[in-house]
Parts: structure tokens; C-alpha cells; sequence
């Protein structure tokens, strides 16, 4: 039958300066279910908060699965890759050596997205984390649906963006 299929979304968020309070949330989707996490600390880097969702949503995970990794940050990236080619990390070895066990149980494809783009995951993601920094608070629950407000957030951010890409065509 194979391995089940994880979509993980993380983002890390910073209130209100960097280094300062931190929040990371998660989004993992496999078939119709959805899961949402997040969690902070009172004092942080963002791109800690960012390695942190990528872990924090690997961690929930029971079995291998092939998971594809969502992200708006380079860090996350390029500090996967190296861990899976087993360089040595300068910054934040707490962190790699954190998640460089939940990488061998899995088979990862990472890809990067632009942040703020519109990209509905990418930003409730982005929000669970920023609400995680502001309120102190952390969330491991299962939802139904995406909420409306992010759909429509997200359809108004895609009409925008082709309205834009219409005025540059003409």
C-alpha cells in the first residue's frame, strides 16, 4: 500500500521584534483530515520558531509517512538539507539534533513558498504562529473544514494579484 502522504505547512512568527516572543504553528494534512499545532517561548529567534513548526508537526507523526514539507523559509531548507546529508550545523544544534531522528523515519520533499503570497496554508500557518507569540498559547487540535475567513482572505489576495498581473499586461 505504501506510506501515507503528509502535507506539513509551518511558519514561524516574531512579536515584536527579533529576537523577542516567538510562536510557530503547523498545519498537517493527510487525506481528508486536517491538524492544526502551535506553540511558542518567550524568548527566541524566528528562524528557531520556524525550525520548531517543521519539528513540532514531524513529532505528531505515528508512522513513516512521505511527507512534503511547505515552508517560506531558506533556514528550515537548507538546514533540512544538511541534516539529511549529515553536515554540521553551526547555529541552533539543539534544534537540528532535534529533528534530525524525525527526518530518518520519513521520506521529505521540500519545497519553498514565497510568504504572504495569498497561499491559504501558508498563511493560516503564519497566523496560528503569530497568535501563538501574541497570546501565549498552543493549539493541537483537528478541524472540519479551513476556516472561511482564511478562504476568502486567500480568494481576495488571488483576484488582487491577477488584477495586478492584467494592469502590467496592457
Amino acid at each position: 500500500m505504501g506510506m501515507p502522504k503528509v502535507d506539513l505547512w509551518g511558519d514561524g512568527s516574531t512579536y515584536p521584534a527579533n529576537p523577542g516572543r516567538r510562536g510557530w504553528g503547523t498545519i498537517l494534512v493527510f487525506n481528508s483530515r486536517t491538524r492544526v499545532l502551535s506553540g511558542y517561548l518567550p524568548k527566541a529567534t524566528n528562524n528557531q520558531m520556524e525550525v520548531l513548526a517543521v519539528i513540532g508537526g514531524l513529532e505528531k507523526l505515528a508512522l513513516p509517512c512521505q511527507v512534503t514539507v511547505y515552508t517560506d523559509s531558506a533556514y528550515v531548507i537548507h538546514g533540512i538539507q544538511a541534516a539529511l546529508q549529515q553536515r554540521t550545523l553551526q547555529s541552533n544544534t539543539d534544534l537540528w539534533e532535534r529533528i534530525t531522528p524525525l527526518l530518518r523515519n520519513h521520506t521529505l520533499r521540500l519545497c519553498k513558498v514565497k510568504a504572504h503570497d495569498g497561499i491559504l496554508l501558508n498563511e493560516w500557518a503564519n497566523d496560528l504562529a503569530a497568535e501563538a507569540a501574541i497570546h501565549y498559547h498552543e493549539i493541537d487540535a483537528y478541524v472540519e473544514t479551513i476556516p472561511e475567513t482564511y478562504a476568502q482572505r486567500a480568494a481576495r489576495k488571488q483576484i488582487e494579484k491577477a488584477r495586478r498581473s492584467e494592469k502590467l499586461a496592457l
